[in-house]
């Protein structure tokens, strides 16, 4: 017989039991779906965000057969003698100059943790240690680099070397999460980071790069980049996240900069990512494949300064990958040639100005003339006829005064007698000029006369410029006769 009590006990379990197990499924389903939300991959070669106009362009590879059968693991680009350093599965440093072509080979002990170049020509090399190995251009070992003056340098675990255009020598040490800032000699500068997830924190230094002002951090096991100040280590900002879209990180390996963008590489998106300096995705590149833009198992970057990008490509592939960063050109207006400078300008004493009274307009003035004696009318006649001027002057001539004085004692016998005094000129110059001209001229006949005692209410002066010419003004004589004075006596 059934036992009720156990039936009731059962029915009662098995919505429990029904229920716990959904609630248990949906978990592992939603912790499966978070985690492989970012091994999404892109199998394009490039998606860019809009709207961004800068594309990449594959170029070549260099294959395992051109360097040897090798799979490509780390890289460091020489800015200075512009070739190429590649770490290989084979235990060597194969290192191609800018037209592809091996040049030089460095057999190693084993498989170098990090490595960088210094201006030199010196290699830096670390195994995971807290020690760096020195070899020169050829591989051959010089010693190891002094860090003496690191604190706590016993417990340095490097992780990540780089040697920026400054000579700066930058250190991820893993054990106490920090990054070292030595000088080109060796010499401590100063440390940043501290282990954790918060601002400026991180808990991976797996690849460090730098510019003219900025550090960069990669730290995969955040999935961002940290950047700090060049000058102090300061943090300044942090991008990046767990994500399969543009500019997302599943597994970020390695990161560089060419001074105006960053490159970072992602393992487990088979794709390069390049971001402008503030964090801002601008394109991607790569995608699984074993086309010649595919990659399959990429884990370093490194760009020249010419926008070339170097990608390791491992695993089946076996190569380097070698693309082109293509940035729209901007038109820039042609620069305008400078101008020499002009001489410098001496001033001159600027000479005096000298004011020229503008000529009143002739008012006529009634004159009515009287019966002279015939001795008299001589003496105006001559007058008239021998009163001579300098060329264009007011100055007479000394022959003038004897006939003057002659008109000056007709007018003291005769008190009663008032003279007018008419000013003409030739036409030479300008009609303003000479009728200043003429009523200098009669002004100066005047002052004679007036100096001489003469009251100077009883002369009357008037210009009329060459207005009024007597003779033709073509020729000399014309003119001659023309620069007169003439005399009228009136009561």
């Amino acid at each position: 017989m059934i036992n009720m009590k156990r039936l009731k006990l059962i029915i009662i379990f098995i919505p429990i039991i029904v229920l716990f197990g959904l609630i248990e499924t949906g978990l592992k389903t939603c912790y499966c779906l978070t985690w492989l939300t970012p091994c999404f991959y892109n199998t394009g070669s490039t998606i860019a965000a809009e709207p961004q106009k800068i594309t990449v362009k594959h170029i070549t590879s260099y294959t395992n057969k051109l360097m040897g059968g090798i799979s490509p693991t780390k890289l460091y680009f020489d800015r200075q003698q512009k070739e190429l350093y590649v770490v290989s599965n084979t235990k060597e440093i194969i290192i191609v100059n800018e037209d592809g072509i091996v040049v030089y080979k460095i057999s190693l002990e084993k498989l170098p943790q990090t490595f960088c170049v210094t201006k030199d020509g010196d290699i830096f090399l670390s195994y995971g240690s807290g020690e760096i190995n020195v070899l020169n251009y050829r591989g051959e070992y010089k010693g190891k680099l002094d860090l003496s003056s690191v604190p706590d340098n016993t417990l340095i675990t490097i992780q990540s070397l780089h040697i920026d255009e400054d000579g700066l020598i930058y250190i991820g040490d893993q054990k106490l999460s920090r990054v070292i800032v030595l000088d080109n000699s060796g010499k401590f500068l100063f440390q940043f980071g501290k282990k954790g997830s918060g601002e400026g924190e991180f808990l991976n230094a797996s690849s460090i790069t730098a510019d003219k002002e900025r550090v960069y951090l990669l730290d995969p096991a955040l999935f961002r980049v940290s950047v700090y100040d060049k000058k102090d280590g300061k943090f300044l900002f942090k991008f990046g996240q767990a994500s399969s879209l543009l500019g997302g990180f599943s597994m970020p390996s390695g990161i560089d900069t060419d001074g105006e963008r960053l490159f970072v590489v992602d393992t487990n998106r088979f794709v390069v990512i390049i971001f402008d300096k503030d964090g801002k995705p601008i394109v991607e590149l790569g995608g699984i494949g074993r086309n010649p833009e595919n990659l399959s198992w990429p884990s370093d970057i490194k760009v020249d300064n010419k926008d070339m990008i170097y990608v390791t490509d491992g695993g089946d592939n076996g190569r380097v990958q070698v693309y082109e960063l293509i940035i729209p050109k901007v038109e820039v207006a042609e620069p305008v040639p400078e101008l020499p400078a002009p001489e410098p300008v001496i001033e001159k004493e600027p000479e005096p100005v000298v004011e020229i009274p503008q000529p009143e307009p002739v008012v006529e003035i009634e004159v009515t003339p009287i019966e002279l004696e015939q001795k008299e009318e001589e003496i105006i006649s001559d007058v008239f006829k021998n009163l001579e001027f300098q060329s264009g002057s007011d100055i007479m001539e000394s022959s003038s005064y004897d006939y003057l004085d002659k008109l000056y004692e007709v007018l003291v016998k005769k008190p009663q007698y008032k003279l007018h005094i008419a000013g003409h000129t030739d036409n030479t110059g300008s009609e303003e000029e000479n009728l200043m001209l003429g009523q200098k001229r009669a002004d100066a006949v005047k002052e004679y006369l007036q100096d001489k005692g003469i009251d100077p209410s009883r002369i009357t002066t008037v210009s009329y410029g060459e207005s009024q010419s007597i003779a033709d003004n073509s020729t000399e004589e014309g003119r001659k006769i023309n620069r007169r004075v003439e005399f009228v006596i009136a009561e």
